[in-house]
């Protein structure tokens, strides 16, 4: 189970674990709080350091119009939608087995 939790614009993830252990470092006296607080800073760095993924776009797929025949191998079909242009390569499938070139939409 998580919690979204937002600072200025970037969204940190804490579990239970990271919320029981914010609970545990408030209650601490104030002479382990100081450390515990510099401990809870350098986590939330790192924390933000990591950021978020970078998500790549949708891939098209066309019928490719070169490949003649059944499909069987997923190279062959690769090998001639890269001859074709626009496209960066392809594969199988389907159950007529059929030649589908992919490119980035």
């Amino acid at each position: 189970m998580y919690l979204n939790y937002s600072i200025a614009s970037k969204t940190l993830n804490l579990s239970l674990t990271h919320i029981f252990t914010l609970l545990i470092i408030f209650k601490m006296e104030k002479s382990s709080r100081l450390v515990s607080s510099l401990v809870l800073l350098m986590l939330i760095l790192l924390a933000t350091e990591v950021g978020p993924m970078a998500v790549e776009g949708r891939t098209c797929e066309t019928k490719s119009s070169e490949y003649k025949g059944i499909c069987l191998f997923d190279a062959n079909c690769d090998s001639i939608c890269k001859v074709e242009p626009g496209f960066d390569g392809g594969h199988c499938h389907g159950f007529f087995r059929r030649c589908y070139c992919t490119k980035p939409c």
